[in-house]
């Protein structure tokens, strides 16, 4: 009889690994309430001057510069410093659901604190990289009503894998290759994953692009699955579009009554539509998310699922589109036992596939906004009985 030992390195043997490949740095939360006093005390100039306003853009600019002035200069907050970044996020979720995960990254000689720590998750370290630089600090200022982030581009710019030498077995016992977020750094190692008829998946994030031109020369290598939010696709491409685009009040006039119950959800389907003639070019498999509108899987020349979110009270925004997309990776690596059998797939089956995996996205995403936590498979699970009862 073999031993509890054996059998576990046996089963474990069976999983298929997903190799992370993205940014690792630090994040500083500041939990605060300074932006909404900032609107208040803005919101309040305005009011005060609103019948003397004359209401051009210059006025209301200068109003409002002045209101920013008067407002407190410093803000004394909760904070705290932690490991951050798609590919530490995206790495750390999919190692809480149980998938064996590979982190491919750079970090800088002030940060080796943070490899005990994933290595703690069992996450595999052997292709964390450390160079003789500065960590990048994001700062993320959370705030009850308002996120906003601010990253160190001067410093990622310098978290490439220059001067690198990569193992030849790189991708060897990995069947998902993720790249989050797509950036010029990481060309090659696309190029390399789909030559290695690896299952390949990236998200594409606004702030590294300016036009759709830039993402296509840089996806010259087609993964098989996208991820992007639809606004960001729609900002990467509007330039692109034959037509403007209309506005939401705009678009609300050209439907009938009935549809313009659902005038909102109508309106991002349009965008999806629109956008998805340009991003449809990419990758076959297109997965675009919209907050609180929900999320598509678009395949195919017409194939188009939909998922709406479940409500949930939000206790924080950041990190929900690194967990869909890693509980969408996870529940697909479940599914699937190999690239070829993933390939060989019918339309029907993919049908299912894919809606069987947006669930599991849509239930990782609400436990991570409603708690605040990265999800274990049995916290998603709960989740998803609890709201689907």
């Amino acid at each position: 009889m073999l031993d509890d030992t054996v059998i576990m390195w046996e089963e474990m043997s069976l999983k298929k690994k997903i190799l992370v490949v993205g940014e690792l740095h630090r994040d500083i939360f500041y939990k605060t309430d300074a932006l909404t006093n900032i609107v208040q005390q803005i919101s309040r100039q305005l009011f005060l001057k609103k019948s003397s306003m004359q209401g051009s853009e210059s006025e209301i600019e200068n109003i409002v510069s002045n209101a920013l002035h008067r407002t407190t200069k410093k803000f004394s907050c909760d904070s705290k410093i932690v490991r951050g970044g798609n590919g530490n996020n995206s790495a750390t979720i999919l190692a809480n659901l149980g998938i064996p995960t590979g982190l491919l990254t750079v970090i800088g000689e002030d940060s080796l604190w943070m490899i005990p720590e994933l290595e703690k998750l069992g996450i595999d370290i052997t292709t964390v990289f450390v160079k003789k630089v500065l960590t990048p600090t994001s700062a993320i200022v959370e705030d009850a009503n308002y996120t906003k982030i601010f990253t160190s581009k001067n410093l990622k710019d310098e978290m490439n894998f220059e001067g690198i030498e990569f193992p030849i077995d790189l991708f060897d016992d990995s069947m998902i290759v993720f790249i989050t977020p797509m950036d010029l750094k990481y060309k090659h190692i696309l190029e390399v994953a789909v030559n290695a008829e690896k299952l390949v998946a990236v998200t594409i994030e606004l702030q590294k692009f300016i036009q759709f031109s830039e993402v296509e020369t840089l996806l010259s290598a087609k993964p098989e699955i996208l991820f992007c939010n639809l606004n960001d696709a729609y900002e990467i491409c509007k330039k692109d579009f034959e037509t403007p685009f209309p506005t939401f009040e705009e678009f609300k006039k050209t439907l009938d009554e009935e549809k313009t119950k659902n005038a909102e959800y109508e309106y991002q389907l349009k965008k999806l539509i629109n956008v998805d003639l340009f991003f449809g070019k990419l990758a076959n498999v297109r997965i675009y998310t919209s907050g609180n509108m929900g999320s598509w899987v678009r395949f195919g020349p017409l194939k188009l699922i939909y998922r709406e979110p479940f409500a949930v009270d939000i206790k924080t925004r950041v990190g929900a589109g690194d967990t869909f997309a890693a509980g969408f990776l996870s529940k697909l690596n479940e599914k699937i036992s190999s690239p070829l059998e993933y390939l060989g797939q019918t339309k029907e089956e993919n049908e299912w596939l894919f809606k069987v995996c947006l669930l599991y996205a849509t239930g990782a995403s609400g436990v991570r906004i409603s708690s605040g936590k990265f999800p274990d498979n049995d916290e998603i699970r709960e989740f998803l009985k609890e709201k689907m009862e």
